[in-house]
Order: structure tokens, then sequence, then C-alpha cells
């Protein structure tokens, strides 16, 4: 019971700020990514970077929704 209150408790106060702190994230490592292409390869290119951008920022905006599906059904709870 305490973890299924305490998953609760995060999905609705705390994941609604993980797509801001991503985002300060890649801001960061933004102006680099270039040049670290250019020198190790990885990934293919900055648009393939940018799709893996987008990509994780879709998982973490659809995190809660499924997490909270998630404890639903394991734990047979209403939402």
């Amino acid at each position: 019971e305490k973890f299924i209150t305490r998953c609760a408790y995060l999905i609705n106060n705390h994941f609604d700020k993980s797509l801001e702190i991503f985002d300060e994230l890649v801001a960061q490592m933004e102006t680099e990514m270039k040049r670290h292409i250019s020198r190790w390869h990885t990934p293919s290119s900055y648009s393939a970077w940018q799709g893996k951008i987008r990509n994780m920022r879709t998982v973490i905006s659809n995190r809660p929704k499924a997490l909270a599906r998630q404890m639903q059904n394991v734990f047979d709870v209403s939402a």
C-alpha cells in the first residue's frame, strides 16, 4: 500500500518536471554534439541525435500514464 501511494504521489507531483530537466540537459549537450559526432561518429549524424531526443521526449511524456496503467493492472487498483 505504501508503494502504491508513493508511486501515485510521484506520478502526480514530480513526473511533470522530468521533461523540463531533460530539456535542460539536452540544451547543455547540444552545443557540443556536432563536434562530438564529427570526432566519434556516434550517433551517425546530428539529425539522428535529434531523432533520439524526440523519441526520448515521447517516452518521458508517456511514462506517467504508462506507469499509472501498470500500477492499476499489477495491483488491481482504480485510478
